[in-house]
């Protein structure tokens, strides 16, 4: 399954907020647009919980930018709101516990590096082709 990257915004609460744009979970800082979330969540209505949080990571990063060693810690420091956004996100509307959300995290990283792995390598040969 595809979701599709997300056009968020930063917008601090009491800003005001662009039309057709919406906070993706009460509490953040973290705007989305209103129809992306809508044909985004019905994309993941029928998959897990877990699986729904690794699916919208994909939707705000990409695996070069978080590919190298550090697990977590990566989207502590690179992608800090957007990675308390998907916390409170994963708490609050997918019912995860601390554990099950790092474990998801940690997992999407790891997906991460070797996507990125693999990406690097294929460049390589086509280098080496031409």
């Amino acid at each position: 399954m595809v979701i599709d990257k997300c056009n968020y915004k930063m917008i601090p609460l009491g800003e005001h907020m662009p039309s057709h744009y919406q906070y993706l979970v009460e509490g953040s800082i973290l705007a989305v647009p209103t129809s992306w979330l809508k044909v985004t969540l019905g994309k993941l209505k029928e998959k897990k919980a877990t699986c729904q949080l690794k699916l919208l990571c994909d939707a705000f990063m990409q695996p070069d930018d978080c590919s190298f060693r550090g697990g977590i810690s990566v989207l502590q420091e690179k992608y800090k709101d957007v990675f308390v956004t998907l916390q409170l996100y994963a708490s609050n509307n997918l019912r995860l516990c601390g554990s099950e959300i790092n474990r998801c995290f940690n997992q999407k990283m790891a997906t991460y590096r070797c996507a990125a792995s693999n990406i690097q390598r294929q460049n390589q040969k086509d280098a080496e082709t031409s």
